[in-house]
């Protein structure tokens, strides 16, 4: 496959995906995964600063660190059209 058509792919499969995963991230195995996640940005992050969540997918994460406090947040998703920013939720 030539490298545009793989390209035009992924771009297709990322946005496929987005509603899924934000409620894969409530159910089962996603919430675990979700907790432990959670767990380890509270361990390790510093309580201020500025985040960059490179990937964010639907935002979860990026709006649960606007929630708590980082208000200085970006989050882009591989596809351009998807880049926002977190504080306007708030």
């Amino acid at each position: 496959m030539e490298a545009s058509k793989l390209h035009n792919e992924i771009i297709k499969g990322y946005a496929a995906s987005t509603p899924h995963e934000l409620e894969r991230l409530t159910l089962s195995n996603g919430i675990m995964e979700y907790i432990t996640t959670i767990h380890y940005l509270e361990k390790y992050l510093p309580k201020r600063g500025v985040v960059a969540d490179i990937g964010s997918g639907p935002g979860r994460y990026s709006l649960w660190l606007a929630q708590h406090g980082y208000g200085r947040l970006t989050a882009c998703r591989f596809l351009k059209r998807r880049k926002r920013n977190i504080a306007q939720w708030l």
